[in-house]
């Protein structure tokens, strides 16, 4: 009987399970915002070390986005370069991670004409949070290369911190995109580092492990012209 109820739990309690792990927020979005609603998809591969935690094994510190994508972006002449954009990313198939985005465009004048912003992502079921800046090269019809660093906070999911608490990893990536008509193509390469980080005991927590690289390929569409 044991024996029949162990895998239903492990299919029931899988996506809660990664759900819960560290992932990688989803910055689907170059520096510049467009102007209008948008959508689009995202697939990824990730690399790095696996460890087993649990009852699941080769799991790795953190997971590439792969899902569907989601934003509207405000811009106006008025406000010299001003802009707000709104994200959702819907990871599939843990829909239950679904991740929040705020992102502020600067002016480029403030940045010496090149295009920057500022942004949060949210993993509300994960007790995810990550504060994140963007600055790019794009001409004008928004192709170019860019990157992003944010800093990860949230649960640790190292065995060795029995708290799970006190996680904390820089996130870089760089990103280069194509533009074509309402199409922009994406490729990106992103990264998850674990930072050293102390167990409530003193103990030093941080493994050798703790780290994952993600490359992947994003197609966003946009709903309007580019001005």
């Amino acid at each position: 009987m044991n024996g029949r109820r162990r895998p239903l739990a492990v299919l029931l309690g899988g996506p809660l399970f990664f759900a819960g792990q560290a992932c990688m927020p989803a910055v689907m979005h170059s520096p510049r915002i467009d102007p209008g609603l948008t959508h689009g998809y995202v697939a990824s591969y990730t690399a790095g070390p696996r460890t087993t935690r649990g009852d699941m094994g080769g799991i790795a510190y953190a997971y590439g986005p792969v899902g569907v994508n989601f934003g509207y972006g405000w811009t106006s002449e008025k406000t010299r370069g001003l802009g707000v954009r709104l994200g959702l990313h819907v990871p599939v198939p843990f829909v239950v991670a679904a991740q929040t985005d705020l992102y502020a465009q600067l002016p480029r004048r403030a940045l010496l004409g090149l295009d920057g912003g500022v942004g949060l992502t949210l993993i509300p079921i994960a007790e995810i949070v990550m504060p994140y800046a963007q600055l790019g090269v794009l001409r004008a019809d928004g192709s170019g290369f860019y990157t992003t660093y944010g800093f990860l906070i949230g649960p640790d999911p190292s065995t060795m911190n029995p708290s799970g608490r006190g996680a904390g990893a820089d996130v870089p990536g760089i990103a280069f995109q194509t533009v074509n008509g309402r199409t922009t193509t994406r490729f990106f390469v992103i990264a998850a580092l674990a930072r050293e980080r102390t167990c409530p005991e003193g103990i030093d927590c941080r493994r050798p492990d703790d780290w994952s690289v993600a490359g992947g390929l994003a197609l966003e569409f946009r709903h309007r012209e580019r001005r």
